[in-house]
């Protein structure tokens, strides 16, 4: 019987280090005493990982969630998204659409 970890999808592991990377921008900031508005689909953990660079630095943490009801328009919106960050994916509606409708 084999006990090896799921795996996860790529795109699953570039989600994790772009947090990370905006995290430490974040702090870098923060401890300049400057504002920090991450715009960006963040999750349980990823609003933690956030919430507590604000809390080590003493800064106020404020989560401010939107959602597009109309899923024709959020689905256009993914599928004509183009990021163009050099060897980072691009957004796709099949893994995208599975976050709440």
């Amino acid at each position: 019987m084999s006990h090896d970890a799921p795996r996860r999808p790529a795109w699953s592991a570039g989600r994790l280090v772009g947090w990370s990377v905006l995290a430490a921008l974040a702090r870098a900031q923060l401890v300049e005493n400057r504002s920090v508005v991450l715009d960006g689909v963040a999750r349980a953990a990823q609003r933690e990982q956030c919430g507590a660079v604000a809390r080590d630095v003493g800064a106020t943490f404020v989560v401010i969630t939107t959602e597009c009801s109309d899923r024709a328009a959020h689905r256009s919106r993914i599928v004509g998204r183009q990021r163009l960050i050099p060897g980072w994916y691009e957004l796709r509606w099949a893994i995208e659409s599975g976050f709440k409708h």
